[in-house]
């Protein structure tokens, strides 16, 4: 038996179907049935069970009383709150006896995920991985009310049950490493309604972390998060349609549109590629002004090439008014992020004294990050700067750039 609903009535609804909506019910009604006044009498006609009290979806009058049984012996329950407190105060193993409880009385799901917990980081008793994943199981494995129809990015118990089980057996946190085990459970947090499980599914099969890489499944994950909402799989999505993957063929229209529904969800690096659409006239009508607004929106959020891009219009004093001090600023939080061409820029300003101290042993340094991301010009500037590099400047350098131990 199954229904919907929230509140007193919700749960005690959770026990019985009434799908011709004709049934009139309250948990605190006798057996249920609203249509019948405080001492079981009819109070109107043509509600209610009717004179011979008819089942309604296949749930007869026990079935009504045991929903309207549980929803009252819920209502009077303090057990999850005692809980509760009884962890708050610190006293530990008393909480953990009263969470379960709290289950087998009530079967809440909060009880159960707070028994996989303790369990799981020896809290009130001592570390037992093997019985914390017997309680998320226990939750994970509940029944799928919503699923699919209804996904969020909400982390309800169940989802937090199922997205545990799969980090645990990902990284094999006191078990065996196991990543199919990993991806049943990423599978079921998706099952039950959680957007970001099918956008980690879509990063499993993009870049074949323990299983052989798979695109086509991997666009199929990405376009369902996305298409629920799910701003990262939409960013994601757009970067395959942008320029076409394997058998994935380029549609930067399409990917334009992705971008700019994961930019309104103050996506940072969907913000970027939607600005650069305008500063550059892509599949829309070229626009300074509104790509420097989500230029500035990006770099703000953290987006390394929108740095990069926003300490170039401070740098060349393009539509913004020429401020070399800024710019150093922006291509070096640009750089920090590990964005190439921010590296490169920072560097040369360091090794010219724009927009703040000369300092070549740094020039140094960040020249030869951004040779390593793959910059083009920075293998040409660093002949040129250490030849200009004394002993000391450029053994400073090189302690820099050395492992940290």
């Amino acid at each position: 038996m199954s229904s919907t609903g929230s509140g007193y009535d919700g749960y005690a609804r959770r026990f019985i179907r009434d799908d011709s909506g004709d049934y009139k019910f309250s948990a605190r009604s006798p057996y249920g049935d609203a249509s019948r006044d405080d001492n079981g009498d009819r109070a109107a006609e043509g509600l209610g069970f009717g004179g011979g009290r008819r089942s309604v979806g296949g749930c007869g009058p026990a079935d009504f009383g045991f929903a309207s049984g549980r929803a009252q012996i819920r209502a009077r329950d303090t057990t999850m709150r005692e809980a509760v407190d009884l962890y708050n105060a610190g006293r530990y193993s008393e909480s953990l006896a009263m969470f379960k409880k709290s289950y087998s009385k009530i079967g809440y799901h909060e009880a159960a995920l707070m028994i996989a917990k303790m369990h799981l980081y020896g809290v009130g008793t001592e570390k037992n991985v093997p019985e914390a994943i017997k309680w998320y199981e226990k939750l994970a494995l509940q029944p799928n009310r919503s699923g699919r129809k209804s996904i969020s990015t909400y982390m309800t118990p169940m989802v937090e049950a199922s997205m545990t089980l799969a980090k645990i057996y990902l990284i094999g946190f006191d078990v065996p490493k196991d990543s199919k085990a990993a991806r049943k459970w990423f599978d079921r947090a998706y099952d039950v309604g959680y957007a970001p499980a099918g956008k980690t599914l879509g990063d499993i099969y993009y870049f074949g972390y323990d299983t052989p890489r798979d695109l086509a499944k991997a666009v199929k994950h990405y376009t369902e998060a996305a298409q629920h909402g799910y701003a990262p799989a939409q960013y994601a999505l757009a970067n395959i349609l942008y320029s076409g993957e394997e058998t994935i063929k380029a549609n930067p229209k399409m990917a334009l549109d992705w971008y700019w529904h994961a930019s309104k969800q103050k996506h940072p690096g969907a913000t970027y590629a939607v600005a650069r659409a305008y500063d550059l006239g892509e599949n829309v009508k070229a626009d300074p002004d509104r790509a420097l607004s989500l230029y500035k929106e990006a770099a703000i959020g953290g987006d390394g090439d929108a740095q990069n891009a926003l300490g170039t219009y401070f740098y060349n004093g393009q539509i913004l008014p020429k401020d070399q001090t800024t710019a150093r600023k922006w291509f070096e939080a640009a750089a920090v992020r590990g964005q190439a061409d921010g590296m490169f820029n920072l560097a040369v300003m360091m090794m010219k004294g724009e927009g703040g101290d000369t300092d070549r042993t740094k020039a140094y340094a960040w020249l030869t990050l951004a040779q390593k991301a793959g910059h083009p010009n920075a293998e040409a500037v660093l002949k040129i700067l250490e030849g200009r590099m004394t002993p000391a400047e450029k053994a400073a350098a090189d302690a820099l750039l050395a492992p940290q131990t």
